[in-house]
Order: structure tokens, then C-alpha cells, then sequence
């Protein structure tokens, strides 16, 4: 059974991916708020969170942008589902959206976003050159994008082992993909216990 739940972690489904993402969305939370608290967005900003999973993240999103657009995508039925129903109030005010997409193929028009967001999702991104470049598409010139891993050692495979379909990348790698796809002023931040913030900016 823990195999199977292991499957779930890129693309959560049935039952055992409802469980994963109740974990993600309850382990996850100080990741995501340290993460968070590297960079500033303006309340009234346009916000995409990839992968957004249970939706936990677009929830922090949507009070900081509290007078922006909050908009979440996923290749999962299971998350996006999850993820409706922890912001349907927000959905319900028109303030927040939640598709189906994946990062290399972003469901909105060019420039859009002031803010793209991913947690804990890199490692499952099949092609990362073109998702990198299809974020830096999405977002407004000096639009901000932000990646927050709990995982940031390439060499050590405890996860890689055993979830299915994951990579980890360290800081150096994910900076030079930053700057291959043009971003700007690539900030990496880590921890000593593993924790990764890899924030660029769109030219």
C-alpha cells in the first residue's frame, strides 16, 4: 500500500491520492510559509500557482493577493477537485481560478500573471527547459517566479528511490535552467535541512 500511495505524489488519484493530498496539504505548511516569506506580492497582484495540488497554497495566495486573481492548474482531476473545494469561496467572489494545465502547457494568454508560484512540484516536470520557458510566457515583464522544494540534495536518492517519476535538482542546477530560459536576477536560497527557494525574474 505504500508503494501505491508513493504513485501518488506526482499525480494524485482515487482514494489513496485524496489521503496524499491531505498530507501535502498538511505537511507542507511550513515549507510553504517560509517560502512565502522570501518574497513580497502586492495584494493587488495576479497570482498562478502550479501544481497546486489540495489547494492549501492557493488559499495563502489568495490572502495575500487579496485584491488580485488567484489562479491554480494541475494535471490531476483529484487535486483540481481538492483544490475547488478549499477555495470555492474564493471562486464563488471571482477571485480565484483552478484548470487544468500542466507547466508546459499554462491554460492563459501571455503576460498575465504578476507572480508565478510552484511548490514542491519541479521534480515531476518532464521537460523543465520548456516549462521554465512557458512560465516566463505567462508572466508580465518583471514578473516574479518562485520554486520551493523541501528536497535539494540531486545525490541523495531516499526520495527518488521510492516515488515514482521524481528528479531532484539542486540551487546551481535550477539557477542555470533559470537563466537558459531568461530569467533575470536568479536568487537561490537553501537550508541546511534541505529546503530550496530558487526566485528569478521575466525579462
Amino acid at each position: 500500500m505504500l508503494k501505491a500511495l508513493f504513485k501518488n505524489c506526482g499525480k494524485p488519484q482515487g482514494v489513496l491520492g485524496k489521503l496524499m493530498l491531505h498530507g501535502m496539504n498538511a505537511g507542507h505548511g511550513t515549507l510553504s510559509e517560509w517560502g512565502l516569506s522570501q518574497i513580497r506580492i502586492p495584494a493587488g497582484a495576479n497570482v498562478l500557482d502550479i501544481g497546486c495540488g489540495g489547494g492549501a497554497n492557493l488559499l495563502r495566495l489568495a490572502k495575500l493577493a487579496a485584491r488580485g486573481t488567484v489562479c491554480g492548474i494541475d494535471i490531476s482531476e483529484c487535486s483540481l477537485e481538492c483544490s475547488r473545494k478549499k477555495v470555492r469561496e474564493y471562486i464563488a467572489e471571482g477571485r480565484c481560478q483552478v484548470k487544468y494545465g500542466s507547466a508546459e502547457e499554462i491554460p492563459f494568454s501571455d503576460g498575465f500573471f504578476d507572480v508565478a508560484t510552484a511548490f514542491e512540484t519541479v521534480y515531476f516536470w518532464k521537460d523543465m527547459a520548456a516549462a521554465l520557458r512557458e512560465v516566463r510566457r505567462v508572466l508580465r515583464e518583471d514578473g516574479l517566479f518562485m520554486v520551493v522544494n523541501d528536497q535539494s540534495d540531486a545525490q541523495n536518492n531516499c526520495w527518488t528511490g521510492i516515488v515514482e517519476g521524481m528528479t531532484v535538482r539542486g540551487g546551481d542546477e535550477l539557477r542555470a535552467l533559470f537563466e537558459e530560459a531568461g530569467f533575470i536576477g536568479t536568487e537561490v536560497i537553501s537550508e541546511d535541512d534541505g529546503r530550496l527557494c530558487v526566485i528569478g525574474r521575466s525579462k
